[in-house]
């Protein structure tokens, strides 16, 4: 789903890339990484030369109507969840008519797995940069990430599949489809404001399995992580 960036600065959509460490700053969603897109990137880092200096806190200096995707890994994973609402209005506020907002998010409910199935610490899969990365630094951020930028690189919240997509209805995305893909959530939501849009539907559709682009979803319901089956002692 993150393919190294290809946008030009004559792209004819814009999309804010909304990264917070160097580990982030190359990547971009591949449904916005072709010269189609150029990239504004939004970054605390100054020495990235981001349009805008900032993270998520910061959105208010983007003006409204501005740009035509968005696209943050983990962000939300970052913020308190008193904090996501609020961010996730700034996203609505800042996209154009028919503007995408693009997610990666770990799969907190497939992780739970992981983790009930004693597989806390041991490497599960690799980063986009290379790095292994266990079940412990989904729950609370990369320990190399960590010990490079302290506070700044800790998960404070998490999402399963349906949570997400509440959380964007509720903001008042429309056309949300999150798939599940490993142990990640890739979620698309829409700026619909014409209720005759075909991508103006209510109900968001989970898959369970990336097989291409967000606009190309499959109608498979997402398996579900059953709990462990604990056998009652007898006698």
């Amino acid at each position: 789903m993150v393919t190294k960036k290809t946008a030009s600065k004559s792209a004819r959509k814009q999309v804010l890339h909304i990264s917070d460490n160097r580990m982030q700053a190359s990547e971009l969603h591949r449904m916005v990484a072709s010269t189609e897109w150029e990239e504004v990137r939004m970054d605390p880092d100054a020495s990235l030369k981001p349009r805008y200096k900032g993270w998520l806190h910061d959105l208010a200096q983007v003006p409204d109507n501005s740009m035509d995707g968005i696209w943050c890994k983990s962000g939300l994973q970052r913020l308190f969840r008193h904090e996501i609402d609020g961010v996730v209005a700034h996203f609505r506020r800042i996209l154009r008519a028919d503007g995408v907002l693009l997610l990666a998010l770990t799969d907190m409910q497939k992780l739970a797995g992981e983790i009930a199935d004693n597989r806390l610490e041991g490497a599960l899969i690799t980063t986009s940069d290379g790095k292994r990365a266990s079940p412990l630094d989904l729950l609370f951020g990369h320990h190399e990430l960590l010990e490079k930028v302290g506070d700044q690189g800790i998960y404070r919240s998490a999402f399963t599949a349906t949570t997400l997509a509440n959380k964007l209805s509720r903001g008042g995305f429309r056309g949300i489809q999150i798939r599940r893909e490993g142990l990640m959530l890739w979620a698309a939501g829409y700026k619909i404001l014409d209720a005759r849009n075909p991508r103006y539907n209510t109900e968001p559709n989970i898959v369970q399995q990336m097989s291409g682009p967000p606009e190309d979803a499959l109608d498979i319901p997402p398996a579900l992580w059953t709990p462990l089956g604990l056998k009652k002692k007898s006698g």
